[in-house]
């Protein structure tokens, strides 16, 4: 099958939705699909794929190659939030131009999002994402949270919304065979771009507020330093303000190996983010037998069961943030427990076979097309 993908950032993936479309463009392609990606930003790298790497500002030429490549494809399988990105917008045309099924994956909600801080963007993204979305044959989304509210906001018919949770590779990310527990020096991580819809701030301060009962808790902060760079300014500063700076670190990106060895050496994994629509972190966590502390907000409750795998908490508050690290820090063995339960639910939601699943959504795509 020819498969044309349309993604913002391609390689390397540093995103949930990225680790997404490259896990299963990788897949589709090792099966003998000829796949080709539209992306904006990416690197060289060594799939048997063809890139056509965008401009944001391409030619008439590249007009029509890229017309060219999705006239020829049997299938366009778009990434929804390249609907924000010029020039994706321009291409939304080009598609409506030529008669081709549309798959697209929803790995975020942007007119939600932007509900945390203004409303104005917010009411316009859901007029730009309810458009992007109408056209598609099969929308692919995480969980059920996602179906509902494209159902629900934006009118789209729930029998074309169809729900796959992201893959995790459960022999890459796995508890240690033994973890000593130190209640004096706790070791936190989150896996996280730096930006404000992650409610960063809200964590150094709980971290802050741990200080004095857990003298040596360190907190690692992975994730992209250039999503938002002003934030992530922000954040050291507030760190050293909090006099903190000590107890945190800012990693920035972590190559996947290194990401794998930090979830088996840190203790407690948390997420305060103000919107998430899924959290593939949370799902590496969890598979690395970790207990998670999260917002209570968008799918994360798809995900953690409150006393059973770990904790919910208001979005904005560093003291219940604070609080449920401090019950896991003195409960070692609840930690131990919420890590074992954790693990069990990944196991459980695997799929064996990813790329046959898309193979057979492509296939009903140009049927009903």
């Amino acid at each position: 099958m020819r498969i044309c993908f349309l993604v913002d950032s391609f390689y390397p993936p540093t995103t949930g939705g990225e680790l997404f479309n490259y896990k299963l463009i990788k897949e589709l392609s090792e099966k003998g699909n000829y796949i080709t990606v539209i992306t904006r930003k990416t690197r060289p790298c060594n799939l048997d794929i063809e890139l056509f790497h965008l401009r944001n500002r391409f030619s008439k030429n590249e007009f029509f190659e890229i017309k060219k490549i999705i006239k020829s494809s049997d299938v366009l399988h778009e990434d929804h939030i390249v609907t924000s990105n010029f020039p994706f917008y321009l291409l939304d045309k080009i598609m409506s131009m030529i008669p081709i099924p549309i798959v697209t994956t929803v790995h975020s909600i942007r007119f939600l999002e932007y509900r945390t801080s203004s409303f104005t963007k917010s009411k316009i993204f859901e007029k730009i994402e309810k458009k992007s979305l109408e056209k598609s044959q099969i929308i692919i989304t995480c969980n059920m949270y996602t179906k509902k509210v494209l159902a629900d906001y934006l009118g789209l018919e729930k029998s074309k919304i169809k729900i796959i949770p992201p893959e995790i590779d459960i022999e890459k990310f796995h508890p240690p065979d033994f973890k000593n527990y130190d209640p004096a020096n706790m070791r936190i991580l989150t896996v996280a771009y730096i930006h404000p819809i992650k409610g960063i701030e809200y964590l150094l301060f709980s971290i802050k507020i741990l200080k004095s009962k857990i003298p040596g808790i360190k907190l690692y902060l992975v994730g992209s330093l250039d999503k938002n760079k002003k934030y992530a300014k922000q954040m050291k500063r507030l760190a050293n303000k909090l006099d903190i700076s000590r107890n945190v670190e800012f990693l920035g990106n972590v190559d996947r190996n290194s990401i794998c060895k930090l979830y088996r050496q840190v203790d407690i994994f948390v997420l305060p983010s103000l919107h998430e629509q899924h959290g593939l972190a949370i799902m590496e966590a969890m598979a690395s037998g970790l207990p998670v502390v999260a917002s209570n907000v968008g799918g994360i409750p798809t995900l953690i069961n409150d006393g059973i795998n770990g904790f919910l908490v208001p979005p904005r508050d560093p003291y219940a943030i604070a609080d449920r690290i401090y019950y896991l820090t003195v409960n070692p063995a609840i930690i131990k427990d919420f890590g074992d339960q954790g693990r069990k639910i990944i196991i459980h939601q695997i799929s064996s076979d990813l790329s046959s699943e898309f193979i057979n959504i492509y296939t009903q795509a140009v049927t009903d097309h």
